[in-house]
């Protein structure tokens, strides 16, 4: 009898005298393969449970879904419509604001609310070109922003000074609630 051993696979396996082959596996390679048969056992169960699993689901979805997607688009539609009186109710907070600001010249008009005054130099450009040649020709081609911003330091420069107040809404209207909630008690 001859024996040998393949090296990588743990399988030996011998010629005997009457010329016939036998194959033997060692013992610990033989761990390894029951081993191996047991975990693809388990996982084999595991893919059925999970496969399972997600029939149901599928199932759920396919019962559900069309409720769940028109929810979700009476949701989408509500906080759109929200979100537009919320800008229509901001332009009326503001315009309200600068209108009290316009009769009192008061710049913080209700809790949460303040006035930006903006200054700005209102002019013909016409007669400011003209202007601008007899007394400035540093500003001969009129840069309009340049000539807004500097007219109001020129004597005789043409224009008047116009102020534009803007109304700002504080983030935190907290403090203008506390102060409703306390009126109304």
């Amino acid at each position: 009898m001859h024996m040998i051993r393949a090296p990588t696979t743990g399988w030996h396996y011998s010629i005997e005298q009457d010329g016939t082959w036998k194959f033997y596996i060692r013992e610990k390679t033989m761990q390894h393969l029951i081993d191996l048969a047991l975990a693809r056992e388990k996982l084999a169960e595991a893919l059925d449970e999970r496969n399972e699993h997600e029939s149901m689901v599928r199932a759920w979805m396919d019962r559900e879904y069309p409720g769940i997607e028109q929810n979700r688009e009476k949701l989408c539609m509500a906080v759109k419509a929200a979100g537009i009186e919320c800008k229509r109710l901001e332009t009326d907070v503001r315009s309200a604001a600068i209108d009290l600001y316009t009769s009192t010249g008061n710049k913080k008009p209700y809790a949460g609310t303040g006035i930006r005054v903006r200054t700005k130099w209102l002019f013909d450009e016409g007669e400011a070109q003209r202007w601008c040649a007899e007394n400035c020709k540093t500003l001969l081609k009129l840069d309009v922003k340049g000539y807004a911003k500097l007219a109001p330091s020129l004597d005789g420069a043409p224009g008047q000074s116009s102020e534009e107040p803007s109304a700002t809404i504080a983030g935190d209207l907290s403090g203008w609630i506390a102060t409703q909630d306390s009126t109304e008690n």
